[in-house]
């Protein structure tokens, strides 16, 4: 680890430190231990739905955690119940008016402090945070509107070496030794300070990416249940990269001077508060880790009822149901290594939609905790299905639960799957084109009634395809 990594790490570490201090002096036990009284006449109360956390109901009403959780009495803010009651405090408004800040990869608390020309210990205050390190992609940040009051932004130089003087570094970086002695709370301009890290004013945000890194694009922040993320990433020089999401393993595909994974995240999977892992490998055979906290949050799902009938229901035995899944599955799971669309996708047939991806699903009046794992366009027998996007088919055939099914490979393990089709008019292996017709709708298989099944994964896992059709990925 470098000196630079060293000295920001102890400077985070007091942070830490200072702000366990201020715990000390606070009597927060004792006001998260507090029964909650009843809620005033005004006072919204909201109730636990599937897959809420505390962080994902403080974000969606604008008001901090611990607010949240000594509001409702909590003792454990990292645990709520289904059908809870919380209420909602209102935010206390403020003499004094605040900026928002939106957390960006790569962003701290001692960053954003900075470059607001704040303390780290007053953006916490501001913001009610008991740690520095619990800022995560989606969060926002208030800053004092008396941040303006402070010393312009800095960013971090690098360590001074022998002989080096702020009269040096200023002509280098085309400042005032004076600013430069203001920036970094030093009584004269002249003195030196061989290995110390020096700041200097400047504009430009303050990251301190490690090396090979040089920057991160993550998109949808927040992450939502039921869609696609897109992780990009720049880089200096040429690494192998590995990673995770939430214990996934994630596959990064090279582009000239940087490298990109998608992920798509399942529609019932847990939301909250969930971690990247990215790392570098260098042919030196040295690592460079980094780490990027990011909420997910619900997706908007409705519920349905879907009634089979008793033949339909004797023909879907397990066997049979798990056999076809586990045989798709595996097929999903592939990873072409080149990307093969371009632009965004086109919806496959012109019919309305008559269930969306990620409802709820109830089959004859039973409870269940499936879920619809495509979109389905409404359209009548023999209506043409095109391909949403370029891309090699990899299976045409004859199914017992899907009917006559088409996949198609659009690369870096991108899919799309079209079920219950009448027509089939592709062989695996071919090549297919954006708008190209590859077969017709229909009612094949388990159906009831004729439909197009439009099915998107995601390194194996369905994702929102509308999501593809309304923005452009990656």
């Amino acid at each position: 680890m470098s000196r630079l990594h060293l000295d920001i790490r102890r400077w985070t570490l007091g942070i830490v430190a200072l702000l366990a201090c201020g715990l000390q002096q606070r009597p927060v036990q004792s006001v998260l231990a507090a029964q909650p009284e009843p809620p005033p006449p005004e006072a919204t109360v909201y109730t636990v739905q599937p897959g809420d956390t505390l962080f994902g109901i403080a974000q969606q009403f604008g008001v901090s955690v611990d607010a949240l959780a000594a509001a409702n009495g909590l003792d454990d803010p990292g645990h709520i119940n289904v059908g809870q009651r919380l209420i909602i405090p209102v935010p206390v408004e403020s003499a004094e008016e605040v900026l928002v800040h939106a957390v960006e990869p790569g962003e701290a608390l001692w960053s954003i402090s900075l470059h607001y020309g704040l303390s780290p210990l007053e953006l916490a205050a501001a913001n009610h945070m008991l740690r520095s390190d619990t800022l995560f992609l989606g969060g926002t940040l208030n800053v004092p509107q008396h941040a303006g009051d402070h010393p312009p932004p800095c960013r971090l130089a690098h360590y001074t070496g022998d002989g080096e003087t702020l009269a040096s570094l200023a002509l280098r970086y085309d400042t005032s030794p004076w600013s430069l002695a203001a920036a970094n709370g030093i009584c004269s301009p002249f003195l030196s300070r061989p290995g110390h890290a020096v700041w200097v004013p400047a504009e430009t945000e303050v990251i301190d990416w490690p090396d090979p890194f040089a920057g991160f694009q993550i998109h949808p922040t927040p992450a939502v249940q039921g869609r696609t993320l897109s992780i990009g990433i720049s880089l200096t020089l040429p690494v192998s990269l590995t990673g995770s999401f939430h214990g996934t393993p994630q596959t990064f595909f090279s582009t000239p001077g940087a490298a990109r994974a998608l992920t798509g995240i399942d529609a019932l999977s847990e939301t909250g508060i969930r971690t990247l892992v990215v790392t570098a490998s260098l042919e030196s055979g040295a690592l460079a880790r980094y780490v990027q906290r990011i909420l997910v949050v619900p997706g908007e799902y409705s519920e349905e009822i879907v009634t089979i009938s008793e033949d339909v229901a004797a023909a879907l035995t397990p066997q049979v149901v798990q056999s076809e899944a586990e045989s798709l599955d595996q097929l999903f799971l592939a990873r072409t290594p080149s990307r093969l669309w371009q632009g965004r996708f086109v919806l496959p047939s012109p019919g309305d939609i008559t269930s969306a991806f990620g409802t709820r699903r109830h089959y004859n009046l039973q409870t269940s905790s499936s879920y619809h794992t495509g979109t389905d366009l409404g359209v009548i027998i023999g209506t043409p299905v095109y391909a949403p996007a370029d891309g090699v088919v990899v299976a045409a055939e004859p199914l017992t639960v899907r009917g006559n099914i088409i996949i198609i490979d659009h690369g870096w393990g991108v899919m799309s799957g079209f079920w219950h089709l009448s027509e089939i008019l592709v062989e695996a292996g071919e090549t297919v084109v954006r708008g190209q017709q590859v077969g017709s709708s229909g009612s094949t298989g388990q159906s009831t009634g004729p439909h197009l099944h439009w099915e998107m994964r995601v390194g194996g896992v369905p994702v929102d395809a509308l999501q593809w059709v309304n923005e452009e990925f990656p």
